[in-house]
């Protein structure tokens, strides 16, 4: 609207300018050596508005064509960074639909155009992986170092990279740079918190939950599980070099933060017992032992009551599985205490209700025991140690990424260097069986196991 008042107004201006010429016709003498013009004033106006016209229109043709060869030239860089940027995003996707000779000539494509390393280094890196394996992405990734905007990926490819060839110290300074770079990105906390732990740096680990929990990179219930097996870590450490009250600090918070973690319960209980604190011991176990019943915390809590006599001890184990009567490790725990205490009848209706065909090798060989004991009959004992050897295998403790069967808990598993992996499996296949000493018989590319976090009570596993 303003715009269009104002060309009326120029409009009006031009109209009374050319009206007041045309009622005051002058002359207008132009004199030039041999030459002589004259002409009105209107006129003369008129011929200089188009002189001055045509001067304009001339200097803009020769600005037009001095500047055409570099329009020209950004034309051309113009089709060329397109054409660049066709082929990076067709490399891309040849490269997530996995064909890696496609998106090699792709990558060297869209390098050749745009002749931007950075835009082409993620391309190539994943186009050498396709080809020529994970190693032959590594050079790529060390390229990415060197730009600010792609550091971070790539170290995020030599983080993987160095964990997948199982060279844990450089995954660890890889993770540590990352986290320095960007400390609030999920993945670095995440990979930095599983190499700290494989580590055996508790400490340094458990520092990476908060900041991973803000980051939304770890639910605060897995952070919280993660914290108990730190604190756990840290308390192992901590008496594997003496510091007897500081390891049963941090094996009280790892119970506190996951009462149903039975390593802590044990180690928290054996650390108490040590220390004379005996009540202290049986809390631990019986608290785990409503949530998690487990060999390990009967063996520990039968060691707080040895100086009791086998009835006593009866009454104390029937009292720690009151919260837990009809778990299967309750009627084993009371039949055992039953047997020691001469209870036949008390024994026998125990095991009698987990004695069913999918018992385990444990159950029929307590059977044998009570036949042996209660009535001295070798024939019926040996009928049940028969079944024995036909039942399935004793619980244990069993990686759920490798199924590999270890003999006491450890935070990484030794086969596969999985962290909080391995679960007590009441059915637990033996394909391999692992000792806190299977070290050399670790795969090379596994990463090393982490110190001191094999509970020291034994296992009762057959």
């Amino acid at each position: 609207m303003i715009r269009t008042i104002l060309a009326l107004c120029g409009l009006a201006v031009v109209a009374v300018g050319a009206a007041w010429l045309a009622e005051r016709p002058g002359t207008v003498v132009i004199a030039w050596p041999g030459y002589r013009i004259d002409t009105t004033a209107a006129f003369a106006v008129v011929a200089a508005l188009l002189l001055m016209t045509a001067s304009a229109a001339l200097y803009r043709l020769w600005r037009w064509l001095r500047g055409g060869p570099a329009r020209f030239g950004a034309a051309s860089d113009a089709d060329r960074r397109r054409r660049g940027y066709i082929a990076l995003t067709q490399g891309l996707t040849a490269a997530a639909a996995g064909d890696g000779v496609r998106a090699d000539r792709l990558a060297q494509r869209a390098e050749a155009l745009l002749e931007d390393p950075q835009l082409t280094l993620l391309l190539k890196a994943q186009s050498a992986q396709l080809s020529d394996g994970e190693r032959a992405a590594v050079p790529h990734f060390d390229a990415m170092l060197a730009f600010p905007e792609t550091e971070l990926l790539g170290l995020r490819g030599l983080v993987a990279q160095a964990r997948q060839t199982g060279d844990a110290n450089a995954a660890l300074g890889y993770a540590r740079r990352a986290y320095l770079l960007r400390p609030a990105t999920p993945w670095a906390l995440s990979a930095l918190f599983d190499l700290e732990a494989a580590a055996g740096n508790w400490e340094a680990a458990e520092e990476t939950l908060e900041p991973a929990v803000k980051a939304g990179g770890v639910e605060p219930q897995a952070a919280k599980r993660r914290k108990a097996l730190a604190r756990l870590g840290r308390a192992h450490t901590a008496e594997h070099v003496g510091e007897t009250g500081e390891a049963l600090r941090h094996a009280e918070a790892s119970h506190a933060l996951a009462p149903a973690l039975v390593p802590a319960a044990v180690l928290l209980g054996r650390l108490a017992l040590a220390r004379r604190q005996p009540r202290k011991a049986a809390a631990a176990v019986k608290t785990t032992w409503a949530r998690t019943p487990h060999p390990d915390l009967v063996q520990l809590y039968r060691g707080l009551n040895s100086q009791h006599p086998p009835e006593a001890r009866l009454v104390r184990v029937e009292k720690l599985v009151s919260d837990n009567p009809a778990n299967k490790e309750s009627r084993i725990a009371v039949a055992e205490a039953a047997i020691e205490a001469r209870a036949w009848a008390t024994a026998r209706r125990h095991l009698e209700a987990v004695a069913d065909g999918d018992a385990e090798a444990r159950v029929y060989h307590l059977m044998a025991t009570l036949e042996e004991t209660e009535h001295g009959d070798g024939p019926a004992a040996q009928v049940w140690r028969d079944r024995a050897k036909r039942a399935a295998p004793d619980a244990a403790w069993s990686c759920g990424a490798c199924a590999a069967v270890a003999h006491q808990w450890q935070a990484h598993c030794s086969g596969c260097g999985a962290f909080d992996s391995l679960a007590w499996d009441a059915a637990a296949p033996q394909p391999l069986v692992l000792s806190e000493n299977a070290v050399a018989s670790e795969p090379a590319d596994a990463p090393p196991p982490a110190q001191g976090l094999s509970v020291s009570v034994p296992s009762r596993n057959s």
